[in-house]
């Protein structure tokens, strides 16, 4: 099972069980309900969920109603306006389970295979049994949840769901267990930040060791639960802005020093990683930890470095295009950003004839005028 912040999931151990998606917007009202819990099975990511309804839809891809697994047959008190499970006698133990009526449904993915989502309106009676955290938690997170959803204003309700979600970021801390050594590499800073990628980010916490930075998603996987970056390896380290706020930091750094599960490209060893930090004070205290512990020849991209390759630029020790990239990153763009992505000048003027003459100042851009090419 899984909350989001406008929808519940639930994907059944069993592949041919459809993914049941209930918007949190279509929820009538969130309850608690005693199960017992010894039929349960356990279910994906420690949840267990059984569905009731007297009028489960049926659809074109759903010609009959089927109950997902791990259910526990419930009966509603209509006198007491609550649910009952109807359990044998030889139960072990109890639980809260959740109880959620919902007016819609939508269905995703039965038998596995991908299919145009099927909605089904209909007045729906749902179970949920944690078998791993009290029900009493999980009926909080959705009551608040379905508060939130139901304020008219929506840049209210996005305001607050961002806070929610920033909320809830902060709490979770850095597993030391991912430490390379464990508790032998000393803890030096540790903060909540955001991987910056071209197309999207990631939420998680930095943690920079004696030895290594690490960056732990949130939303990670069994394949990459962390990234691991030796403090020796770095190449660089800059200052960036990121979403309106000065507190972004893009690290560079050489991969073929990694252990040999890294697979290094040939042709660029090298690899960066931005972060996003609630505060410039983060920011700053990464930024002073990885120049004190790391490699003592990092280029800060400070006005020294500037100074210095203009000069290599002037004696021709650097291309044209290796200087205006390096203006380019010391002005805060990078390749992770693609609202700050670098940027050229037009250099031509003439993209339409097979040949060109090098010598005719009208195959060029006028470059007392400004104008850029993104």
């Amino acid at each position: 099972m899984k909350v989001a912040t406008r929808s519940i999931f639930f994907d059944s151990d069993d592949w041919r069980d459809p993914v049941v998606k209930i918007p949190i917007s279509a929820i009538a009202c969130v309850s608690l309900s005693r199960s017992s819990v010894s039929s349960l099975r356990i279910q994906n990511n420690g949840f267990a969920s059984s569905f009731f309804s007297h009028s489960l839809p049926t659809s074109p891809q759903w010609k009959s109603p089927r109950r997902l697994s791990a259910e526990i047959s419930h009966r509603r008190d209509m006198a007491q306006g609550r649910d009952v499970a109807q359990t044998s006698s030889s139960a072990s133990s109890t639980t809260d389970s959740v109880v959620v009526d919902s007016k819609l449904v939508v269905f995703q993915r039965k038998d596995g295979v991908d299919h145009p989502y099927v909605e089904a309106q209909f007045e729906g009676h749902h179970v949920f049994t944690p078998l791993y955290t009290e029900g009493g938690v999980l009926e909080a997170e959705l009551q608040s949840l379905k508060n939130i959803n139901s304020v008219g204003s929506r840049r209210a309700r996005e305001s607050a769901l961002r806070e929610l979600v920033r909320e809830r970021e902060t709490q979770i801390p850095f597993d030391i267990t991912l430490l390379q050594h464990g508790l032998a590499e000393r803890a030096e800073v540790d903060y909540v930040a955001a991987a910056i990628y071209a197309l999207s980010h990631a939420p998680g916490r930095v943690r920079v060791t004696s030895e290594n930075l690490y960056f732990m998603p949130i939303h990670g996987d069994a394949n990459r639960s962390v990234d691991r970056i030796p403090l020796h390896s770095l190449v660089s380290i800059r200052r960036l802005r990121h979403g309106c706020k000065n507190a972004a930091l893009e690290i560079e750094y050489n991969t073929a020093v990694l252990s040999s599960t890294s697979s290094p490209s040939a042709s660029n060893p090298f690899a960066t990683l931005m972060l996003a930090f609630q505060t410039t004070e983060a920011r700053e205290n990464i930024f002073a930890t990885l120049k004190r512990l790391g490699n003592k020849k990092l280029d800060i991209y400070g006005r020294n470095e500037l100074d210095l390759a203009l000069a290599k630029w002037r004696r021709g020790e650097l291309s044209n295009y290796e200087y205006l990239m390096y203006l380019n990153f010391a002005s805060g763009r990078s390749f992770n950003d693609l609202s700050q992505y670098p940027v050229f000048p037009w250099v031509l003027s003439d993209y339409t004839s097979k040949e060109l003459d090098l010598e005719n100042p009208e195959v060029f851009s006028r470059f007392e005028q400004t104008y850029w090419r993104p």
